[in-house]
């Protein structure tokens, strides 16, 4: 039988504990959009009218963990911060605990003023085509 008094002098085993990444998510005027974290598969999100809830996990050292930015229809996605940048999909490499911050911009608003110069006339339109008959 081995005991832990019986090792060799001067010899030490080290156990490396589960990294933590948080992913914390940013709306930025009522932008929306969600992150999918693999390989735990948990998705999280934000929105107008929910805040983001905390977005964490723990992986064993060394996994890569695969982020994918996915933006509401009405919104666009920023981009990374913290561990990843771009606006890509993001592989974080969990030698460390990381921190990753995701940004999304809600819809932009288009103000339009018509003025009419020496008697002129006319109109605008949205480019839209109409379904009238």
């Amino acid at each position: 039988m081995h005991r832990p008094d019986d090792a060799a002098p001067g010899r030490t085993a080290e156990f490396l504990g589960p990294r933590l990444l948080a992913v914390n998510l940013m709306s930025t005027e009522n932008g929306g959009g969600s992150v999918q974290i693999v390989p735990s598969g948990a998705v999280c999100g934000v929105g107008p009218g929910f805040p983001p809830f905390p977005c964490n996990g723990s992986f064993q050292p060394g996994t890569p963990v695969q982020l994918t930015a996915f933006a509401a229809p009405d919104s666009v996605f920023v981009g990374w911060g913290g561990a990843c940048t771009g606006t890509g999909t993001c592989i974080v490499p969990m030698t460390q605990h990381q921190v990753v911050t995701a940004e999304f911009l809600g819809p932009r608003l288009l103000g339009v003023t018509v003025n009419s110069v020496s008697g002129g006339s006319g109109s605008v339109g949205d480019g839209v085509p109409s379904l009238a008959p």
